[in-house]
C-alpha cells in the first residue's frame, strides 16, 4: 500500500531531478488544481459545493530547541504582518466567544501559524475555486457582502489558528477586492465548533475510546526506529532537553519538514535524504493508523454524515460550504469511504482538497461527484466510471451502511 507513496516522496512542483531540493507531498505543488476540468456530460445544473480541503504550509508546531535555531527570528519573520491578519478578520473571523479557543499555540504565539507561503497557496486555492470557478459560472455573486448578506457561502473550520486563517485567506483569493478593501461590510462569521461536538478531527470531541486507543498504538509504533541514526538520536536528545519532555518521531521530524517547505537551512549534520526517511516513517504510521480495523467503521463517519445530510439541503441558500482542516481531515473522509489505500495513496499536501459536487442532472434527478485535487473519484462502487457521477440516493445509501447508527456505543472498545 505504501509503495508508491515511497515512489512520490519528492513530489514537487515540477518533476523532481536528482539537482531538485528536497519537496515533499507533505508541502504543495505550486502548480496544484483542484476543479474538475469538466462538469458530468449529463448535467444540468450546479446545486451545491462542498470543498474540504487542508491548511497551507506553516510553522512547526514546536521547534527543535536552543542552540539548534532562533525561533523568534527564525520564523516569526514568515509570518503575515498584524495589518494583514487584521484586514483577514474584517473579512472573515470566529465568533467573539471563540477566539480564545483559535489563538497561536505557545507563549510566543509563533507554532503552528500559516506562514505568508501557506496564506498565498491559499489565496490561490480561492481565486481557483470561487473566482475562476463559481463567480465565473455566475453561480456565486461577485460582490462579497452580497453573498455574505445572501447566505450563499458557509465556512467552518477546526480551532487551529492556521486553519481559521486559511479559510480567510481563501475568501481572500476568492473575492480579492473585499480583500483589498478589507471586507467591504459585514465579515463572515467561521464557525468553530466546540471540542465535545467538532467532527473534523478523526476522533471527535477526543471522546472515542476505540480511536483513542488507535492513536496512542500509533504515536509509540515507530519511535525508536530513527534513533538508529546517530545524527537524528543527538538532534532527539536536544529537542527533549529543550523542551524537558519526551519527543517523537513527529517531534524531531515536523520542524525538518517545515524548514524544508519554506527553503530554509537545516541543522548541522541534517540531511534532506534524513528527512525523507522521516517522512516515510510518518506516512506509514499514518497509513496504518488510519486503516487500523480498531478504526474501521468510525473513523471520520461523523463528518461524512454531516456531508451527506448537507448534500440533501441543497435547495437552500447556501451555495459554497468551505470546510478547513488537517491531512488527518482528508484522511479520516477517505477512511471513512472505504477508499484509504486505494484511491487515496499518498499523504494530502498542504492546501489539498476533497471537492463534493452536488448537480441536478438532466432527467431531474440529483448526482454527486467527489474531486480530489483536480481528479474525479468513484464515491461508492455504483459510481459512473468515467467520471465518478453518482446518484444521491446510492450515495446516501452507501453512507448509510458506512456510518455507525450509534456512534457512542461503537466508540466503546
Amino acid at each position: 500500500m505504501f509503495a508508491r507513496a515511497r515512489a512520490l516522496a519528492l513530489t514537487g512542483a515540477a518533476a523532481a531531478t536528482a539537482t531538485m531540493p528536497l519537496v515533499s507531498h507533505a508541502r504543495a505543488r505550486d502548480d496544484a488544481r483542484r476543479v474538475a476540468r469538466a462538469p458530468p456530460h449529463d448535467a444540468r445544473e450546479l446545486l451545491l459545493v462542498q470543498a474540504v480541503f487542508r491548511h497551507g504550509d506553516r510553522t512547526p508546531i514546536a521547534g527543535l530547541g536552543a542552540g539548534l535555531e532562533d525561533l523568534e527570528e527564525t520564523w516569526r519573520r514568515l509570518l503575515p504582518s498584524a495589518a494583514d491578519e487584521e484586514r483577514l478578520r474584517r473579512l472573515a473571523r470566529v465568533r467573539s466567544e471563540m477566539e480564545a479557543t483559535c489563538v497561536p499555540r505557545g507563549a510566543g504565539g509563533w507554532e503552528g501559524r500559516l506562514t505568508t507561503r501557506g496564506a498565498t497557496q491559499m489565496r490561490a486555492f480561492g481565486r481557483e475555486i470561487i473566482r475562476e470557478w463559481l463567480i465565473a459560472q455566475e453561480f456565486l455573486s461577485n460582490d462579497f457582502a452580497r453573498a455574505v448578506a445572501k447566505g450563499e457561502v458557509k465556512v467552518r473550520s477546526t480551532a487551529a489558528s492556521r486553519c481559521v486563517a486559511s479559510a480567510a485567506n481563501a475568501l481572500a483569493g476568492g473575492w480579492p477586492d473585499a480583500w483589498e478593501n478589507g471586507g467591504g461590510g459585514s465579515p463572515l462569521i467561521i464557525e468553530v465548533r466546540e471540542k465535545e461536538r467538532e467532527t473534523m478531527f478523526p476522533k471527535p470531541g477526543s471522546a472515542c475510546d476505540r480511536l483513542s486507543e488507535v492513536f496512542r498504538g500509533a504515536m509509540a509504533s515507530n519511535d525508536e526506529k530513527f534513533t538508529h541514526d546517530e545524527t537524528l538520536a543527538r538532534l532527539r536528545e536536544s529537542i527533549e532537553t529543550a523542551r524537558e519532555k519526551k519527543a517523537g518521531l513527529l517531534e524531531v521530524w515536523d520542524p525538518l519538514q517545515c524548514r524544508i517547505n519554506h527553503d530554509l537551512p537545516l541543522p548541522r549534520g541534517v540531511t534532506k535524504d534524513q528527512v525523507r526517511s522521516l517522512l516515510t516513517m510518518m506516512e506509514d504510521r499514518h497509513f496504518a493508523t488510519f486503516t487500523s480495523p480498531l478504526a474501521n467503521g468510525i473513523m471520520g463517519t461523523q463528518l461524512l454524515r454531516e456531508i451527506c445530510e448537507e448534500m440533501g439541503e441543497h435547495g437552500g441558500k447556501v451555495k459554497l460550504s468551505l470546510y478547513a482542516g488537517h491531512d488527518s481531515t482528508i484522511m479520516a473522509l477517505f477512511s471513512a469511504l472505504g477508499t484509504l489505500g486505494s484511491t487515496l495513496t499518498t499523504w494530502p499536501p498542504t492546501g489539498s482538497s476533497l471537492i463534493f459536487e452536488t448537480w441536478r442532472m438532466k432527467d431531474g434527478s440529483v448526482g454527486v461527484r467527489a474531486v480530489y485535487n483536480g481528479e474525479p473519484m468513484a464515491l461508492t462502487p455504483k459510481s459512473r466510471e468515467r467520471d465518478g457521477l453518482t446518484s444521491y440516493a446510492d450515495f446516501k445509501a452507501y453512507v448509510k451502511t458506512r456510518v455507525p447508527e450509534d456512534y457512542v456505543a461503537a466508540c466503546k472498545l
